[in-house]
């Protein structure tokens, strides 16, 4: 005797629970193949900086900290940026360490990093640049370095990393303004104006072309109409899709009666086989019979189907064809009688 075992029902929680799982899988392995990707570009950049190459472990770092942003990455940008001069770009690198220690609870570096900047800020080089109000045309757009400078910054003391700063100035209508600037190191302080743009020189009118007096029109004289005959005029060309509906219209009638013919003779045969339920078996009717009936009539269906698409595509090609052009000819006779000229004619 089967024992009874209590169906169990699937419960909607659970696979709430599981879906929830395969999702934030597959959503922390993006975050691991990156945080993989930036230990070892962190990783690069210290054995550079081992090499005193701060420029290679400036590349490195910098990658290392858009792919996974960190505390220790930011600090050791600021040392190389400090080493290699670049004031400005060292204490900006220490205030954010500062501010992301702080965010993520490391006291330590927090306040190192603090000190490290607060040391670096007597020592910044500063530019500023003054928009004068003639300069200030509407879509005006001002960039250092290649670096949009916005509104806000006209006119502060920014710090900068000492060097050549180039500047440039656009807008709509008006001339490219370009400078460069050096700005030296130890607390130093560049001031430039841009006071005005220059209006791009307006494009010259088109020039109208002249009138050009027409020249008269010589009109020939009318020629005398030629009557035309049959001689040596070729029949005019006729459409080909006719002829072609007409034979698919005719394959299809055949391929129609053949498909007839063999289906009647396929259910005949079938019939005569005499089969009980359409199934043959030993002793009880003749399968051979029935066989090559069903075989009949699968062909025949076949073959009806292919003659109502042939004669179906042969009827659209008759409706679509181009009504034929009407064939005219004219014969004309020109006899001597003896009343006068005689003109006889046929068309």
């Amino acid at each position: 005797m089967l024992a009874c075992r209590p169906m169990r029902f699937f419960k909607p929680w659970r696979g709430a629970i599981s879906a929830l799982v395969v999702a934030t899988t597959l959503q922390t392995m993006p975050a691991a193949a990156q945080r993989a990707e930036a230990t070892f570009l962190f990783d690069e950049g210290r054995a550079a900086m081992a090499r005193h190459d701060y420029g290679a472990a400036i590349s490195k770092l910098e990658q290392s900290q858009q792919l996974d942003p960190a505390v220790g990455t930011l600090l050791n940008l600021a040392e190389c940026y400090a080493s290699l001069g670049r004031t400005a770009s060292a204490w900006s690198a220490y205030r954010d360490a500062s501010s992301l220690a702080a965010t993520t609870r490391q006291v330590e570096r927090e306040r190192y990093a603090a000190r490290k900047a607060q040391e670096l800020e007597p020592q910044l080089s500063r530019l500023v640049v003054i928009v004068k109000p003639p300069a200030r045309v509407p879509g005006l757009q001002l960039t250092r370095n290649g670096v949009p400078l916005s509104e806000a910054l006209w006119g502060a003391a920014m710090p900068v990393d000492p060097g050549a700063q180039h500047l440039e100035a656009k807008a709509p209508g008006y001339q490219t303004w370009k400078l460069d600037v050096d700005v030296t190191d130890g607390a130093a302080s560049r001031q430039v104006e841009l006071s005005e743009l220059v209006a791009e020189a307006a494009a010259p009118p088109a020039a109208v072309p002249a009138p050009v007096s027409a020249a008269p029109v010589v009109v020939p004289a009318a020629q005398p109409a030629r009557v035309p005959t049959d001689r040596g005029v070729a029949p005019p060309s006729s459409s080909v899709m006719p002829t072609v509906g007409w034979v698919a219209v005719a394959a299809g009638a055949v391929s129609l009666g053949a498909g007839i013919f063999l289906f009647a003779d396929g259910r005949s045969k079938i019939s005569d086989a005499n089969c009980p339920d359409q199934i043959c078996v030993r002793g009880v009717g003749d399968k051979s019979l029935h066989d090559s009936g069903r075989s009949h009539e699968k062909l025949g269906v076949g073959l009806g189907i292919a003659g109502l698409a042939l004669a179906g595509a042969g009827v659209s090609l008759l409706l679509l064809a181009p009504p034929a052009a009407p064939s005219t000819s004219l014969r004309a006779q020109l006899r001597l009688t003896a009343s006068g000229l005689d003109l006889h004619g046929a068309f």
